[in-house]
């Protein structure tokens, strides 16, 4: 007789009966509740949190489709509508030698696997310092395996070049006030491999050698946010929550732990990672930067803090007074909610943007992972209408003396 360990799982995926592939052979045997080697769909759903049905800013379909790629070990084809990192950053290229009074392309630091992080500056005379302008931050992609997130990031950028270049009055009065800065793809090394080896993936790609609960464990990836940390004693409490002891897993009760196998493993310390650290030099260590929208999906909502405990934040009216501006410029059919209200987090970059005055939130986006690349445009169109009502709410808040008191953490602050 067969056992589960040698057993060959298959599944229905795109009209015809699919084979597990051998290294998700353990993962079949769990979702097989009623052991007869045959995925149900209810099975697969039931195994990935999936909901009954699909609902607001969750659609079952489209997450059962994307997840039975991964069971089959096989890249999901919708990559081919998307970019690549190559083509960001072909793209990214691109702009700052057609554009070069108004971008500067910069390199914030490069991932373990060698690929850079860009950021692109955007601004009015982007050859003088425009360091006492108001700085607003867009990031896509630090989920490996969000891939439309990047393509509302990048495509915000050149939508913004082209409209200042041609000269449309809104454009030339924001970056005349502003810098503006484009990160479409924060975890490159993570883009590549869900594009490539499995569309789930989250992490980035970094290798992790440590000790868990006194054993030695050699695992690939740390999440990027539940890695934010400034290093000060606030920042480490939002990294690692009081009562939560380092290198065990068992004590984990935050969305966030130990565990270098879980996808949602926060690293060794705040900040550990090449991406979240490049990010926090960009966005901590520059007092100019007040406003931070970091793009996820999915789930149709703007989140702000706080993440790392319940209740509001001492500037919650002016979150919601900007989250209802960016849901209405967004098309208004979205959610607006605390991340606390989302579920608990730790070690988040909306936390740690905010002890440090600056306005972060994150902005989930579509109805699952890797929609039909035929949404991206429209996507793209709205989220751009959200991201200048953004700056221009920013603008306008900074100049009534609305923002918080902005900090530069000791460990980020490169003039002392």
């Amino acid at each position: 007789m067969q056992t589960n360990l040698t057993r060959t799982y298959r599944f229905h995926h795109q009209g015809r009966t699919v084979t597990v592939a051998p290294n998700r052979t353990t993962e079949a045997q769990n979702i097989d509740k009623d052991g007869n080697g045959y995925l149900k769909n209810d099975e697969i759903a039931f195994y990935y949190g999936l909901p009954e049905e699909s609902k607001f800013g969750n659609n079952r379909e489209n997450r059962l489709f994307e997840n039975k790629f991964h069971l089959a070990g096989i890249p999901n084809p919708a990559k081919d509508g998307y970019r690549s990192f190559e083509d960001v950053e072909a793209g990214l290229k691109s702009l700052a030698k057609k554009y070069p009074e108004a971008c500067e392309l910069k390199v914030l630091g490069k991932t373990a696997e060698g690929r850079p992080i860009y950021a692109l500056r955007v601004t009015a005379d982007a050859k003088k310092d425009s360091s006492h302008k108001v700085g607003v931050v867009f990031k896509g992609l630090e989920h490996a395996r969000e891939w439309s997130t990047a393509e509302v990031v990048f495509d915000s950028a050149a939508k913004t070049l082209e409209k200042y270049a041609a000269g449309e009055e809104d454009y030339v009065r924001r970056l005349e006030s502003a810098e503006l800065w484009f990160s479409p793809v924060v975890n490159a090394d993570g883009l590549e491999y869900s594009r490539n080896v499995d569309n789930t993936w989250r992490k980035n790609r970094a290798p992790v050698d440590t000790v868990v609960n006194g054993a030695r464990i050699f695992e690939v990836g740390v999440d990027i946010n539940r890695n934010y940390g400034d290093g000060s004693e606030l920042g480490n409490l939002i990294f690692r929550p009081l009562g939560d002891k380092p290198n065990h897993w068992q004590d984990d009760f935050e969305n966030g732990n130990d565990a270098p196998w879980s996808p949602v493993y926060r690293g060794e310390f705040g900040g550990s990672e090449a991406e979240t650290d490049a990010l926090q030099r960009l966005e901590l260590g520059n007092p100019n930067i007040r406003g931070v929208l970091s793009y996820h999906s999915f789930g149709e909502s703007f989140v702000y803090p706080p993440g790392y405990h319940k209740g509001d934040v001492e500037h919650g009216d002016l979150f919601r007074r900007l989250g209802g501006k960016l849901v209405e410029a967004a098309g208004g059919d979205m959610e607006l909610k605390t991340s606390c209200g989302l579920y608990p987090i730790s070690g988040s970059g909306l936390d740690i943007q905010y002890i440090n005055g600056i306005v972060g939130m994150l902005v989930e986006i579509n109805d699952c992972f890797q929609p039909d690349p035929a949404v991206l445009s429209s996507t793209s169109e709205r989220f751009h209408g959200a991201n200048m009502t953004f700056v221009d709410e920013l603008l306008k808040e900074s100049k009534e003396g609305n923002l918080p008191e902005r900090i530069v953490p000791d460990r980020y602050n490169m003039v002392k």
